[in-house]
């Protein structure tokens, strides 16, 4: 069932969140060492108050011992908005799972049409789920959908997204079309824009590079034109925001 194979590997993720060393962690251990980090250092081996351990950062050389801090910082939050997510996820495919176990019962037991039909539905509901074109990530409420290739690229853009949903792409390389679904009445929040941007970036020719710009609108600015290949469109009335990568979407 995909459901529990979700939360095996959404436990597993959590689990992996929670017992590695914290982005937090890493942040405070070079604000604490900030004067001993060297211009233009690659890495750095420190000590790690937090486990009484050494722990290698790795830095972008191209910023200052500060920046780098601060970068970390900013995963950090993303880490706990992860976090939250991951167990508002859970907690939702085990009562899903926990309620088919319900109706199987129901089936096992009686004969009714009517539990029969329920069951079947709910079976209907798993398998509708395969073949879908895109990604699915949560955000605390806001679904992002991202594209598995071109051509489902242009079926996510063109038949899946609403004109008020936020279309984003990494500039100027080829790469996963995202959607960030619209709830109504709602302002996207920044740090929602960031982190699908983020994945726009993972999904890109620019996966590796340390920062992405990644360029964003609603879908009604998003057309493609008569006979262009599969994935390709024209934006416009577009912002851009420069990212880091996701490392583990």
């Amino acid at each position: 069932m995909k459901s529990g194979n979700y939360v095996i590997k959404s436990k597993q993720k959590l689990q992996q969140l929670l017992q590695g060393t914290s982005n937090k962690q890493i942040a405070d251990v070079l604000m604490a060492n900030i004067h001993a980090i060297a211009k233009g250092s690659k890495q750095i081996e420190l000590y790690n108050f937090y486990t009484s351990k050494p722990i290698t950062i790795k830095l972008n050389p191209l910023q200052s011992a500060q920046k780098n801090a601060e970068r970390f910082y900013r995963k950090a939050k993303n880490e706990e908005k992860e976090i939250s997510v991951l167990k508002q996820n859970i907690a939702f495919k085990e009562q899903h799972i926990e309620h088919l176990n319900q109706l199987l019962n129901q089936v096992q037991q009686t004969e009714d049409l009517k539990v029969l039909k329920q069951w079947q539905m709910h079976e209907k509901e798993e398998k509708s789920n395969t073949p879908l074109p895109y990604k699915e990530f949560w955000f605390d409420d806001y679904k992002v959908l991202v594209g598995k290739n071109a051509k489902h690229n242009d079926e996510l853009t063109l038949k899946v997204a609403k004109k008020e949903d936020l279309w984003l792409h990494a500039k100027d390389v080829s790469g996963s079309h995202v959607v960030i679904k619209q709830i109504p009445g709602k302002i996207y929040p920044q740090y929602i824009i960031e982190k699908a941007a983020q994945l726009a970036a993972f999904y890109s020719k620019r996966k590796t590079d340390s920062l992405c710009p990644v360029l964003y609108t609603p879908k009604k600015f998003v057309r493609k034109p008569k006979g262009s290949p599969a994935g390709a469109v024209v934006v416009e009335k577009e912002k851009v925001i420069l990212v880091e990568p996701l490392s583990n979407p």
